[in-house]
């Protein structure tokens, strides 16, 4: 077994000292394993293409979100490739969704057996994502966070910020949605969110995921006119109701998504991104191979 580990310093809990602690637990396992940073070089993708030079059959990503995209995205040109998970950032949806557990031991410990399972990626034009993508108000929201988070506040106090902010313009977009299945859709919405597989709404197992190679793309599109009917909505959704007023949800495998606007503010697994219209949404089926608990490698 051949492993390289990708750490992202500016990650949550990634800090230098993990690096050691790391690499420990790999050797605990008699498995060594070589570390890149992601500061050191001009992209991810030329760090993965470099590893792969090196003949690694497994890349660990450590860090968020974020830096399991960014590597995963890379290696969808080297599909032979296994991803590990090591959850170091400051939220870990993929690897809660995916059974890796936060403890980093057990982390570890899960790499090194190696078992694998092949997972669907969502795409949006030439992007990929891990968990999701949406159009209006979350990526905006993200935008000010960042904006608030580099004159000095803190990631959750400028979170709650720029919620509240945005949530008071709430401001809707005309969006025209053609499915692969279904009906042509012209709404006004304040948010266009879709996941890559189905996501659990209720209270209880609030934005889960029960799997993640269904093969197919969820889609919620609210359309309340009013902020209180879009609260109103989110509230019916987290008490567990399947079809609430003013909210269309569906599946699908493929979706285009065509606005007024040329050029569309984009969020996927929390990075915003600048797309030109129209987006064209799909799901690529069991295209990644990810380590997982023994458990869930053998539910494929």
């Amino acid at each position: 077994m051949k492993v390289c580990c990708v750490i992202n310093d500016k990650s949550g809990s990634a800090v230098p000292t993990h690096q050691q602690a790391i690499a420990e637990l790999f050797a605990q396992q008699n498995v060594e394993v070589k570390f890149y940073k992601i500061a050191d070089y001009e992209s991810v993708k030329d760090l993965v293409n470099n590893a792969m030079r090196e003949g690694f059959d497994i890349v660990v990503a450590g860090g968020g979100d974020g830096t399991v995209n960014a590597v995963a995205s890379a290696l969808m040109e080297h599909p032979s490739t296994r991803l590990g998970v090591l959850p170091l950032g400051t939220l870990n949806h993929f690897a809660r969704d995916i059974g890796i557990p936060m403890d980093l031991t057990e982390a570890v410990n899960i790499i090194c057996a190696g078992h694998s399972k092949a997972i669907d990626l969502g795409a949006v034009n030439d992007r990929y994502f891990l968990n999701n993508s949406s159009v209006g108000l979350y990526p905006a929201i993200v935008k000010l966070r960042e904006s608030l988070q580099h004159v000095g506040y803190g990631k959750w106090w400028a979170a709650l910020l720029s919620s509240l902010r945005m949530l008071r313009k709430f401001r809707r977009l005309d969006v025209e949605v053609q499915p692969s299945s279904g009906l042509f859709l012209k709404r006004k919405t304040p948010l266009l969110f879709v996941g890559n597989n189905a996501y659990e709404t209720n209270a209880a197992q609030l934005g889960k995921r029960l799997a993640v190679d269904q093969g197919r793309l969820w889609i919620n599109i609210p359309t309340s006119p009013t902020l209180m009917g879009f609260i109103i909505a989110t509230g019916a959704l987290l008490l567990g109701r399947e079809k609430p007023a003013n909210t269309i949800i569906f599946e699908t495998t493929s979706l285009k998504v065509s606005t007024r606007k040329r050029l569309l503010t984009v969020a996927a697994d929390g990075e915003v991104l600048h797309l030109k219209s129209p987006l064209n949404y799909r799901i690529l089926p069991k295209a990644l191979n990810v380590i997982v608990p023994a458990r869930q490698a053998k539910t494929q």
